[in-house]
């Protein structure tokens, strides 16, 4: 069992400990927002969808930050429209 002073002082440094036991490339803990946000918008979820569960504060914010994955949305919804018609 863990003693109160073995523990992390946030989930940030047990995230940082973690990808560092791991080996992996170093990113923060935050970067799993955008992680999130990301893969939400490539697999068609709605921008209400990634920012209500985000918890971000508006959806213009959620379009701000991650316009650039729209474009290939977009793109993906026209060719399923294509095929439809």
């Amino acid at each position: 069992m863990a003693h109160l002073g073995d523990l992390p002082g946030s989930a940030s440094e047990a995230f940082r400990r973690l990808v560092e036991q791991s080996g992996m490339r170093p990113i923060r803990f935050h970067d799993l927002r955008h992680t999130s946000a990301v893969l939400g918008i490539a697999s068609g979820e709605s921008l209400y969808e990634v920012f209500d569960r985000l918890g971000l504060s508006g959806i213009v914010v959620t379009e701000q930050r991650h316009a650039h994955l729209l474009d290939d949305a977009r793109g993906q919804g026209a060719a399923k429209r294509s095929a439809v018609l």
